[in-house]
């Protein structure tokens, strides 16, 4: 058994029912009989293990890595960095990312509009992300918050542009609440 995500295991984010009892019913049910659980994060077994502490011996985390050929901090003389596909110069502060409650974009944003104007004016905060279900809520709190010309919303973004948008970044965010996956 392979898990991925049990952030479903507390209450903190309603699914749906029927999602609901299909998960508890694997984790009460399932769980217990596995003879190995894979699982991708020091995060996700501590979990795992918190609600069925009998895995304690058949849990084996195996980490989701990335490829460092690929990833790394060096760029490319001729690397684009984004100022011409983007309309950011480097060093913004980037959040990259699906617009999911525990990742908490307005909590980011909220920080954010504290910063003084003349920081966000030399470091916009740029939002790569999935268009979610939280993305209109902030947009409009950028925009209540006075922010809205410093925050900019990419949306989906080729694979091809992440390494350069991290690259280029002064500061990469993480806002979540919890990474169950153990990967942004």
């Amino acid at each position: 058994m392979h898990v991925f995500v049990v952030a479903r295991i507390r209450q903190t984010q309603p699914i749906g029912l029927f999602r609901e009892i299909y998960r508890r019913w694997m984790m009460k049910y399932r769980w217990p009989k596995a003879d190995l659980v894979f699982v991708n994060s020091q995060w996700t077994a501590s979990q795992a293990l918190a609600f069925c502490p009998k895995l304690h011996n058949r849990i084996v985390i195996s980490y989701e890595g990335l490829q460092h050929e690929i990833f790394n901090t060096v760029a490319a003389p001729d690397e684009p960095h984004g100022s011409k596909k983007f309309g950011v110069l480097p060093g913004y502060l980037l959040w990259v990312s699906n617009f999911y409650p525990y990742k908490q974009p307005e909590q980011l944003i909220a920080g954010y509009s504290r910063l003084d104007p003349e920081i966000r004016r030399l470091h916009p905060l740029v939002m790569a992300a999935v268009i979610g279900q939280r993305l209109d809520a902030a947009r409009a709190q950028a925009k209540s918050l006075g922010v809205e010309h410093d925050v900019k919303f990419l949306g989906w973004i080729d694979d091809c542009w992440l390494a350069p948008l991290y690259r280029h970044a002064a500061a990469f965010c993480l806002a979540s609440r919890e990474e169950p996956l153990g990967v942004v």
